[in-house]
């Protein structure tokens, strides 16, 4: 595979080295899907309590309680969600050169590691709120 600059052979090639699927499939086609970002999972607690001041009426006063990506919350490792498209490629054509018997041969840039994991969207979150039904 031939890089238009010697820094993003190097970097692909670290890239390699760092990548759990690319190490131990290096020189092979990477099969569908195979190096995409990893499972995400997240769940949320939504608590919710009524006080009626009018019960007869169904009025009442319903204190909320909301926390968002309750696995970050258990622990920090858990929740991370990835920031950016998962099938974005590593490397694009910079441009093919043309060989004087005709072939041709694509010079590649590489665009770096993806995705990224997005640190706000991470951390859990919590919000209060009241609701006022009459």
């Amino acid at each position: 595979m031939e890089f238009k600059t010697e820094a993003d052979r190097t970097a692909f090639g670290e890239w390699i080295a760092n990548d759990r699927y690319a190490k131990k499939h290096r020189g092979q086609y990477a099969e569908r899907n195979s190096n995409a970002a990893p499972w995400e999972n997240h769940f949320d607690l939504h608590l919710a309590q009524d006080f009626y001041y009018w019960k007869e009426r169904g009025c009442k006063l319903q204190l909320v309680l909301d926390i968002i990506n309750v696995a970050n919350l258990l622990n920090r490792d858990w929740g991370t969600y990835y920031s950016g498209s998962i099938y974005e490629n590593i490397v694009e054509v910079a441009e093919v050169k043309k060989a004087a018997d005709g072939s041709r041969t694509a010079v590649y840039n590489f665009l770096g590691q993806r995705p990224d994991v997005n640190d706000i969207y991470s951390r859990w979150h919590g919000q209060v709120g009241l609701r006022l039904t009459f």
